[in-house]
């Protein structure tokens, strides 16, 4: 049977203490997006991503995902609704999240960079998120320790940004994004890129991320943000300017698609709940009425195949588990589970290069060094037999 190794890893994130520790100064106020100035990391050496076009919905909010942009599928596995973006260009990470009602008061965007909130701590529920997401969330929050409790983890009180600044109200295709922006004072060192899985090209640069809510007109839907990544020049917030033009208010021939959209996203999380509790039989009729509507669902085909793994029914998983694959390469709990599959058929290489390709695809992938570590103790690669 499946060794409870990999059901921790997938399930119990380990959390960190940052050592980038990161001064405080209030900067001041700008009204207005500076000119682009291109960040240079190099390119990600993951599976390269569809060149269609996507469109993203959640129940209230468009997203048509903009070429370098890619939907972080296995993030969305919580219960937080928010739709996760990446950008393996630039190391960046966007989590969008729509509303019919604003989450926040008039003026309280504006009074982070204004009062003293920014310079004492940040506070982020990240107990729904899923573990590599938090440990991104973490990574681009600077320097701090991470506390837990049942219902918060609390980022703080050490991360003090170097500057806060009030970006204002910024016309960004039909919404008005109201927006502040905060960046490290200290850089990122040798020893902090290395343990974070960062490109060569990030040491020296500062993190920086937006955080705000924008509304549609007079409308009082929108959506909020939140926007991270490291650079060496945290003037330019132009990168992030593309993705959000292309966020809609959904139409209302459109609302009956969203609202599906967010119903699916719902089920699988509720599936991938019932997995964790060890009732199949209840998660494989959910997950079977989901790719009822939708066959192309990568998330539901990768959880069908992880509940077959820890059934023991090795063929049937690894069918499932190719199918999510062959739909969306970058699907990295896909590719981990396929590895342990592949494991337990005595198929070692080829296991071996499903976990490879994870690290490739998400660095932080919660755990996936020590299973390498594990499985390569367990089964050296022989003489003639390449390490992919």
């Amino acid at each position: 049977m499946v060794c409870a190794y990999f059901s921790r890893a997938l399930h119990h994130p380990e959390w960190v203490l940052c050592c980038l520790i990161i001064g405080c100064a209030i900067g001041s106020p700008a009204q207005s997006l500076p000119q682009a100035t291109p960040n240079s990391p190099s390119e990600s050496d993951a599976p390269a991503a569809s060149n269609i076009p996507q469109v993203l919905y959640d129940r209230y909010i468009r997203v048509n995902v903009p070429a370098g942009w890619q939907e972080k599928r296995s993030w969305e596995l919580g219960e937080d609704r928010s739709l996760p973006l990446y950008n393996p260009m630039n190391e960046s990470v966007v989590f969008v999240w729509g509303f019919d009602r604003p989450v926040y008061r008039h003026g309280y965007i504006e009074s982070l960079a204004t009062g003293d909130r920014l310079s004492r701590r940040l506070e982020m529920d990240l107990s729904l998120w899923s573990a590599e997401a938090s440990r991104y969330y973490a990574m681009v929050s600077g320097g701090f320790m991470v506390k837990t409790s049942t219902h918060t983890v609390t980022m703080g009180p050490s991360l003090k940004p170097g500057q806060v600044r009030y970006l204002g109200k910024l016309k960004l295709g039909h919404a008005d994004l109201d927006v502040v922006e905060y960046v490290s004072a200290a850089k990122v060192d040798h020893a902090f890129a290395a343990k974070y899985k960062m490109s060569p090209e990030l040491v020296g640069s500062q993190a920086q991320i937006l955080f705000g809510q924008a509304t549609f007109g007079h409308a009082t839907h929108g959506y909020t943000l939140v926007a991270c990544r490291f650079t060496s020049q945290p003037e330019d917030t132009n990168w992030v300017r593309l993705l959000l033009e292309n966020i809609e208010l959904v139409g209302k021939r459109e609302r009956e698609k969203a609202a599906a959209a967010e119903r699916t996203r719902d089920a699988l999380s509720h599936a991938t709940a019932v997995i964790e509790d060890r009732r199949y039989a209840p998660a494989m009729a959910q997950l079977h009425a989901v790719l009822q509507q939708d066959p192309q669902n990568d998330n539901a085909l990768m959880l069908q195949g992880e509940a077959l793994l820890y059934e023991h029914k090795l063929a049937e998983a690894e069918k499932s588990l190719r199918q999510a694959i062959s739909i969306n390469q970058n699907n990295d709990r896909a590719h981990f589970l396929l590895g342990a599959v592949l494991w337990e058929e005595k198929k070692h290489d080829q296991a071996r290069a499903e976990w490879n390709l994870v690290q490739q695809i998400s660095p932080l992938y919660p755990q996936i060094e020590q299973v390498l570590l594990q499985k390569r103790a367990q089964h050296p690669v022989a003489a003639t037999e390449k390490e992919p």
